[in-house]
């Protein structure tokens, strides 16, 4: 069956599509910040903004990579 909407897109595409989540954690609680976290991985690339990193942090992959946008320069953080 199809799990989610990236599934729905794969079935009919034949692959994931890119995705934006812009600044969605301070619009749900921890909990649904997890479910929410657990259920992209692996499902096509994700860009997710945010003003406070901690939440990703702790809940991706290794395959993810964090950027820093500060007064018009892009940054990768390690």
């Amino acid at each position: 069956g199809l799990n989610s909407p990236f599934e729905l897109v794969k079935s009919k595409e034949e692959d994931y599509p890119l995705s934006l989540l812009d600044d969605i954690a301070p619009e749900l609680d921890p909990a649904r910040q997890r479910l929410l976290l657990n259920s992209i991985k692996n499902q096509g690339q994700v860009f997710l903004t945010a003003t406070n990193l901690s939440l990703f942090k702790n809940n991706v992959s290794q395959e993810t990579y964090f950027y820093q946008v500060k007064a018009n320069n892009v940054r990768r953080q390690v």
